[in-house]
């Protein structure tokens, strides 16, 4: 297995651990916990997407990125989670 695929299934188990989480309400869906490891899963799958040249895929993860890190921004700067 090379680097790539590694860093994909490292940002996979985050996202689905994530939403195991969130679905079992062990954390909630604005918090920094759960942002955080959907912004690191984005990275890695997108690092995977990226290398493979899967454009659909990494297209994905760079909008789950942009939203994830938008919500980390309103939790941090306002202090307040997002809508």
């Amino acid at each position: 297995m090379d680097f790539s695929s590694i860093v994909g299934w490292t940002g996979t188990a985050l996202i689905v651990i994530a939403y195991f989480l969130v679905s079992t309400k062990k954390v909630e869906a604005t918090s920094k916990a759960y942002q955080l490891m959907n912004v690191a899963g984005a990275i890695g799958l997108g690092v995977s997407a990226f290398t493979q040249a899967s454009w659909p895929n990494f297209g994905l993860q760079v909008i789950w990125f942009v939203i994830g890190l938008y919500s980390l921004f309103k939790i941090f700067a306002t202090g307040k989670t997002p809508a």
